[in-house]
């Protein structure tokens, strides 16, 4: 007999993920639970994977309370249509975004995004001001300034661009055997509701070893180090300032590991490793 598929949402006993709730859940938990103040939901996930933000969204206003999102991997979202949806355009009421993530700020370049009257604006800063310094950086500031007017001018163009390598990327790997990319057939199947195309997430467990295995080796032998790992995969995520050689640097990587063996030069034999500057992402850097 077929296998029924899980449902969207929790736990995916296959794959060994969890995946974001659904509306239903949503809706059940707050019946169980009618002093709640709220929901937070994380998406999407390390791995990639998507809520139905604004079905959530529209049942928490039903019990009138605020939708938190943490999109702490969503910065690129609201900038190209082949994107899941972003938070506030889903309806969210306040969503938390960190744009050195997935885009082009430095490290603490975190932002809040926050509409509708469920969370008071006073109150929210009030709540910042208890976590964030009181000697902010220019420099946050200025990476932050500098990332909205480069998307605002370029975005499309550049997110076309890491999209089609994602793509590349993600098809060239799923001709290595022992390699199994994760992809739009997590949405297909109902397993999630929405899918980063930007996220390179691999299962590895065709090569007989853990994602964490995966990982050392290839930082050890490669000097690349991979943006998340498991017990099932690793993952590298793909940006706006990926390039060719970065593409190159990671999929030399991949084959190199399903080989089992590092890369010897012709001339002496002698094993080598591929050293040079960080890759654009620092998700998947050599």
């Amino acid at each position: 007999m077929p296998r029924r598929p899980p449902d969207r949402g929790g736990a995916d006993a296959e794959r060994h993920l969890a995946h974001p709730p659904e509306p239903d859940d949503v809706r059940r938990r707050l019946r169980e639970h009618p002093d709640a103040k709220g929901m937070l939901l994380i998406t999407s996930t390390d791995w990639g994977t998507g809520a139905d933000v604004g079905g959530v969204a529209r049942v928490c206003h039903e019990f009138d309370v605020p939708l938190i999102v943490d999109e702490a991997w969503g910065a690129h979202l609201p900038c190209h249509p082949g994107l899941p949806a972003w938070g506030m355009d889903a309806e969210a009421d306040l969503v938390v975004t960190s744009v050195h993530k997935m885009g082009g700020a430095i490290e603490q370049s975190s932002v809040f995004h926050l509409q509708y009257d469920r969370v008071s604006p006073e109150v929210l800063r009030q709540r910042e001001d208890l976590l964030g310094t009181t000697s902010a950086s220019t420099l946050v500031h200025a990476t932050l300034d500098g990332w909205r007017r480069q998307m605002v001018e370029h975005g499309r163009e550049l997110l076309d661009t890491a999209l089609h390598r994602a793509e590349r990327i993600r098809a060239a790997v799923a001709g290595l055997p022992g390699l199994v990319p994760m992809d739009q057939e997590m949405v297909d199947a109902g397993l999630a509701a929405a899918f980063d195309p930007l996220k390179i997430v691999i299962d590895v467990r065709g090569l007989g070893i853990s994602g964490m295995q995966a990982t050392e080796w290839l930082r050890v032998h490669r000097n690349v180090d991979m943006g998340g790992f498991d017990t099932c995969r690793v993952s590298a995520s793909i940006t706006h300032a990926d390039d060719d050689r970065t593409e190159q640097i990671l999929l030399d990587a991949l084959r190199a590991r399903r080989k089992g063996r590092l890369p010897r030069t012709a001339a002496t034999g002698t094993t080598v490793r591929t050293l040079g500057p960080g890759a654009g992402t620092g998700h998947a850097a050599a």
